[in-house]
């Protein structure tokens, strides 16, 4: 077990052993790493903080690397892992481990606690950690202040924190020398001042207490040429004053609601930052004004009870809590509340008045007062203006279902459901730790939607039934609308235009997670106010919430606790056959415009009709991953709607045209699940041939991917025959080719030729531009099951022709690529670097992001087997950031594949081995068998040259294995290295030297 301090020397500990590092510098670089564990520090930066205006080394990485090495032999096996790369270093060690980063988490967590004992022993066991200044041993004064400046504010803000709940709690006596010593250690902390000076007055120190006012105003003044605080000030007065006699009540209202916040932390977080900010400001005016918004049940309420009490100390003239919501749900008027306020405040309200002159004499009364006002259930921003405080100290915070916050200049702080986490806290509170496993809280929490009124009102409903067995709960409670929802939900729903409201029952019957504004005109062309415009009302009354950007498109989400509700209260017909197929072409149709615009290829899909769609078909083809990342759930959504309808066309079209971008996106477990919904649908009565046909060749594809080769044969067989029958040669060609890469690998090469020569020979022999990318496909699946190179070259020529004749630069360029392989695989790799270099300079002009990653991996490559491992290292970097971007596991493989390689031809094996691993890691994702052997083999050579030579030989021969499985071009290659590796040593026992001893010795 790993256990690292810095908050104070830099101690390791591996088992409980201390592990020593004998050298500062060494020191210094560790700590330096240790203060961000698991992230990366660039080279230069490190440079930077290990010899600062010092002198640096000759050579700075040479050094380091040192540095590392013997870090790394000091650790040993059981010590952290140090990792290095091109860019820099990283200390791979689990950040609970390392007591700096427990001691943030911990104060971060603080903010969730409500008790003041509770959060008093949390923040004590937090500043226990602290033995001194950061790394201590290691770092000097200004580099600490460089470095570790966000480590020392957290602990002020501990201390400031922890003396506070200990006031609350009285210990006023008891922590008064804990004060003092922690308000010297950060004399610039106001907020320890203001404490230290609380707790002297209250312990019989009044004149101590004003005497730390006038130091620290004095010292505030000389040093900083500032002022003390508006709160230290006001305090001050208060000391000053005594607190007279005819001092006017100081009111302390809050919702009436009781009970623990659950999981609102960040919440109350936000509001403290923005009030804090508003106080410190010095262009501001007036109050703070925040509005919580949400649906019904999110919690409004308790969250402005939870800052009327966590913010008592800040408003000490007092909190006023009014709903302006009455009980007929009509709005209470401003007048109403103003006289109520003004009366709670101890000035007379009952002469006759007119609004106007109530808000002057309430803006009046609140000019110099810190006033704190909870406005509950506001309807409209007409209720809220007149009832803010006059001076710029106090604050309000409404809540509301409608967001009209932003117009008045109030600070929007959206509400959303809890996290899974607290939810599953919430139930279990409510019925008993232990009286229902885990996986049943969890399932409630879900059906509940995290809702906080759903989650109190469901856990009431099971707490009053203790005969209820865990099966009877999942039985017999359902979804979220029958836990008082309905009620909550009635009002907002009700208040809807008829277009707004036909849109919502359309939105929660197509029961997709995410909306997309471009439906807004498929779904509401009908209605009689623009779709936009019913959107937007929904969005307004919290029916929908933002859920982010898809290519610059705004898409939106629905609560299930709404989905649910206006089910079971709406017609389902509102969802037509005929909506629902214009949705479904156009989703279809902009699938097929962002996969094309991901592979540069089109493979058999159906013909898909173009429909009017809002998201620019550019958008579409520029960021295809992103688009198709944002859709892949409506698309899977998609897929069991239609098919529950009996739209099976409809459902393997879409399934089909999503393909190729799961193909690059997922692993082949997702791929099969695509592509299995899709021959099912086909197969389906009714279905046209063209359909099933592409449908069965999908799926021939994904399970050759998953080495499901037999079954891959058969449905490329299948799908051929309904090619020939439909007279498509070109797709039967390719089918084809599919049935000789299976039985190629399959080392049935008698099958494999045959299929080749059949795919070959149905080709038609007229050249379109339309079937450029079957060529390039035929004449790839050729070089796999061994035809003749120069047939297959002919297959390229043809290939680039039809490109050519269809204007498809990309499309010449993967052709070229393929020949640039079938060079590399003959071992002409400078031939094969030109064509590389042909095929990028024809995508550069276009700023291809699609192709030009992919000739970049392909000319890293060539580089690499041609020697130049400097360029070779600059293309696989390009491509590897894109790769990283859209999560393609193939091609991360080969670029750190040639990552380190280029390091082992500069015989640097410490910086080749982490790339390989890595690359290795990847292959494996990806699951293919030809890139998992040659990745091994690679990291084989790297273990040899790292001085590994038993550890190399178990690796080589496993990537033997692997690439003999598949009859791989590269066998050759990898045995006669294995044969130059020496013969492990023999090893015998005890019992074998003792009985070959006496033979050893009878030799002369």
């Amino acid at each position: 077990m790993l256990d690292v301090t810095i908050l104070g020397t830099l101690k390791i500990y591996v088992d409980g052993e201390p592990v020593r590092l004998a050298r500062r510098q060494q020191r210094r670089m560790l700590g330096a790493l240790l203060l961000t564990p698991s992230v990366e520090i660039p080279a230069d930066r490190l440079a930077g903080i290990l010899w600062e205006d010092a002198e640096q080394p000759v050579s700075p990485a040479a050094t380091m690397s040192t540095y590392a090495s013997r870090i790394r032999r000091d650790l040993g096996s059981a010590g952290p892992v140090l990792g290095s790369g091109p860019d820099g270093y990283v200390i791979r060690v689990d950040p609970s481990r390392v007591d700096a980063s427990r001691f943030l988490d911990q104060v971060r967590q603080v903010s969730t606690v409500d008790d003041p004992e509770h959060r008093a022993g949390r923040l004590r066991q937090a500043l226990g950690l602290w033995r001194g200044p950061v790394l201590a041993d290691a770092f000097d004064d200004r580099l600490r202040d460089r470095l570790c400046l966000h480590l020392d504010s957290a602990r002020a803000a501990a201390y400031e924190l922890l003396f506070e709940a200990e006031l609350a709690r009285g210990r006023h006596a008891e922590v008064l020398a804990d004060i003092v010593s922690a308000s010297e250690l950060y004399p610039d902390s106001e907020r320890l001042v203001r404490h230290r000076m609380v707790a002297l007055a209250r312990c019989g120190h009044r004149a101590e207490a004003l005497r730390v006012y006038r130091d620290t105003r004095q010292r505030l003044r000389d040093e900083l040429g500032l002022d003390p605080s508006a709160e230290l000030e006001r305090l001050h007065e208060q000391l000053l004053r005594e607190q007279p006699a005819d001092q006017r009540p100081v009111p302390r209202q809050s919702a009436p609601q009781a009970g623990r916040l659950y999981g609102r932390g960040g919440v109350l977080g936000e509001i403290d930052a923005y009030l804090d900010r508003h106080r410190a400001a010095d262009d501001v005016t007036g109050p703070a004004a925040i509005l919580l918004t949400g649906p019904p049940g999110i919690g409004k309420t308790a969250v402005a009870r939870a800052v009327a009490e966590r913010r008592r100390a800040a408003f000490p003239d007092g909190v006023l809590y009014a709903r302006l919501t009455a009980a007929d749900a009509r709005p209470v008027i401003a007048d109403t509340v103003l006289r109520q306020f003004l009366r709670d405040l101890g000035w007379p309200a009952e002469l006759p008045m007119s609004r106007a002159e109530l808000a002057e004499r309430w803006r009046t009364v609140t000019a110099e007062s810190a006033i704190l006002v909870v406005l509950d259930d506001v309807l409209a921003a007409e209720q809220v203006r007149d009832l803010l405080p006059g001076g710029r100290g106090g604050a309000v915070v409404a809540t509301s279902r409608e967001d009209f916050g932003r117009h008045d200049g109030m600070r929007v702080v959206p509400m959303t459901p809890l996290d899974p986490a607290a939810a599953a806290e919430m139930l279990r509170d409510l019925v008993g730790e232990a009286r229902l496993p885990s996986e049943t809280i969890d399932d409630l929490a879900t059906a509940c939607g995290r809702l906080p009124l759903a989650l109190l009102t469901t856990g009431a409903a099971v707490a009053s039934r203790p005969q209820w067995t865990a099966e009877e709960v999942r039985a017999r409670l359902g979804p979220p609308a029958p836990f008082v929802l309905g009620d909550a939900l009635s009002r907002s729903v009700s208040g809807l235009s008829g277009s707004a409201a036909r849109v919502l029952r359309r939105l929660a019957e197509l029961q997709w997670t995410r909306y997309p504004v471009w439906l807004a005109p498929l779904l509401a062309p009908d209605t009689a106010r623009t779709p936009d415009g019913a959107w937007q009302e929904l969005v307004a009354a919290n029916l929908l919430d933002p859920a982010g950007f898809v290519c610059g498109t705004p898409t939106y989400e629905m609560h299930p606790a709404v989905r649910h509700f206006v089910l079971d209260r709406g017609d389902r017909s509102e969802l037509t056959d005929a909506i629902l197929a214009v949705v479904y072409a156009t989703l279809t149709w902009s699938v097929a415009v962002a996969d094309g615009g991901l592979t540069a290829r089109h493979f058999p899909t159906p013909v898909v009709s173009a429909y009017p769609i809002a998201a620019d078909e550019r958008q579409l083809a520029a960021d295809p991953v992103s688009w198709l990342d944002g859709h892949l759930p409506a698309i899977q959504t998609g897929l069991v709607q239609l098919a529950s309808r009996g739209r099976y066309a409809d459902a393997a079209d879409l399934a089909t045209v999503a393909v190729n971008y799961v193909t690059t996106r997922g692993g082949p477990d997702e791929l099969l699940v695509l592509t299995e919904a899709a021959q099912e649908a086909a197969a389906q009565p009714g279905v046209p041939t063209g359909t099933r046909a592409a449908a069965m060749l999908a799926y021939a594809g994904a399970l050759r991917g998953k080495e499901q080769y037999a079954d891959s044969m058969r449905a490329a067989r299948s799908a051929r025959r309904m090619y020939l029958r439909l007279g498509d040669r070109h797709r039967a060609a390719l089918a084809a080719s599919t049935v000789g890469s299976c039985a190629r690998v399959r080392g049935d090469r008698r099958t494999a030729l045959a299929a080749g020569a059949a795919a070959v020979a149905g080709l038609a022999p007229h050249v379109t531009g339309q079937h450029g990318s079957v060529w390039v496909a035929l004449a790839n699946s050729g070089r796999e099951f061994g035809a003749d190179p120069a047939a297959v070259r002919q297959l390229l020529d043809v290939a680039v022709s039809a490109f050519h004749l269809g204007g498809d630069v990309a499309g010449q360029a993967n052709a070229l690529a393929v020949a640039a392989v079938m060079l590399l695989h003959e071992e002409r790799a400078d031939d094969a670097v030109k064509a590389l270099e042909s095929a990028h300079d024809l995508l550069a002009p276009s700023g291809d992001r699609v192709n030009l990653p992919f000739i970049a991996m392909y000319l890293a490559e060539a580089l690499l087997a041609a020697g130049h491992p400097d360029r070779a290292r600059r293309y696989a970097m390009t491509a590897r950031q894109h790769f990283t971007r859209i999560g393609f596991h193939m091609g991360l493989a080969r670029c750190l594949g040639v990552l380190g390689q280029a390091e082992l031809d500069r015989d640097r094996a410490d910086l080749a081995l982490p790339q390989l691993r890595q690359a290795l890691d990847h292959a494996e994702i990806a699951g293919n068998a030809h890139i998992i052997g040659w990745t091994r083999f690679q990291l084989a050579r790297g273990l040899l040259a790292a001085g590994s030579p038993a550890e190399a030989r178990t690796v080589g021969e496993a990537a033997l294995a692997t690439l003999r499985a598949i009859s791989s071009f590269r066998l050759p290659r990898v045995e006669a290295w294995l044969l130059t590796l020496p013969p492990p040593p023999l090893a015998l026992d005890q019992g074998s030297r003792s009985n070959l001893g006496p033979r050893f010795d009878a030799e002369p």
